[in-house]
């Protein structure tokens, strides 16, 4: 079962307290794109919803199943404008998903060092 970690609306007082994060379940909803049902939640402290998907890298895509087979196509060493091609999309798209990744790798990474560095594995 998903546990949301932290209410994801900017400027929730809910960040500030040293408290447990306080939600409830509030339903869930069918996504078109590919028939999943997601979980939507509620924050009991800025009363705003929020649902699993919103902790996912592809939050807002309306294609999610492009992610994994453009980060296997990239990794491949395939050029950008080629990936646009072979996935049917537009250039953009395979850009704006292109500069996602990089940002979330680059948070991942950031992440696990700063854990190496806190249990003094890496100086």
């Amino acid at each position: 079962m998903f546990h949301p970690p932290f209410c994801p609306r900017f400027g929730c007082p809910s960040a500030e307290r040293d408290l447990a994060f306080r939600y409830r379940r509030s339903g869930s909803y069918h996504r078109k794109c590919d028939g999943r049902w997601i979980q939507r939640f509620r924050c009991l402290v800025c009363h705003r919803g929020f649902s699993t998907q919103t902790y996912k890298a592809n939050y807002r895509y309306r294609k999610p199943f492009l992610h994994h087979a453009l980060v296997h196509a990239l990794c491949s060493k395939v050029t950008r404008r080629q990936a646009a091609r072979l996935f049917g999309v537009n250039k953009k798209t395979v850009e704006r998903r292109f500069v996602r990744m990089a940002q979330v790798a680059r948070d991942f990474h950031l992440a696990r060092l700063q854990e190496c560095t806190e249990a003094g594995g890496i100086d």
